[in-house]
């Protein structure tokens, strides 16, 4: 009896779970139209200025809350935190490699206000001058 109250209750529990990740599915109306960037070679002594799209399909508008980098050597340029629905939106990412030597990977996570989570990449190899 208890191995089968044991069951039930763990099957009620993993659909439970199911409804929520397609709850949250649901909710993942915008996203990137590049998450990652590959920049090759580029000198530690140059900002360099890479342009992040959003596509936002979903009929309500939606902002970016706030943004973490990696690292201290990212930061953001944004016209408007709005992305609009059903359009798009672009902010540009900066990145000071000059702390940088060789291989790197560098992310930033992007918080919007639908609680939404977007990760973008870029990597580069950094040459000193």
């Amino acid at each position: 009896m208890k191995t089968k109250s044991i069951f039930i209750l763990l099957s009620c529990l993993i659909s439970c779970n199911r409804a929520n990740t397609a709850r949250e599915s649901a909710m993942q109306t915008v996203q990137l139209l590049e998450n990652e960037k590959q920049l090759g070679d580029i000198s530690n002594n140059k900002l360099v200025e890479l342009e992040v799209k959003f596509q936002n399909s979903y009929g309500n508008d939606v902002s970016i809350d706030n943004f973490q980098g990696s690292c201290g050597c990212t930061d953001i340029k944004m016209v408007s935190k709005a992305i609009k629905a059903k359009s798009t939106a672009r902010v540009s990412v900066v990145y000071d490699p000059k702390e940088d030597v060789g291989e790197t990977k560098k992310k930033v996570v992007f918080r919007l206000s639908n609680g939404q989570l977007l990760l973008y990449t870029f990597t580069a190899n950094v040459i000193k001058e």
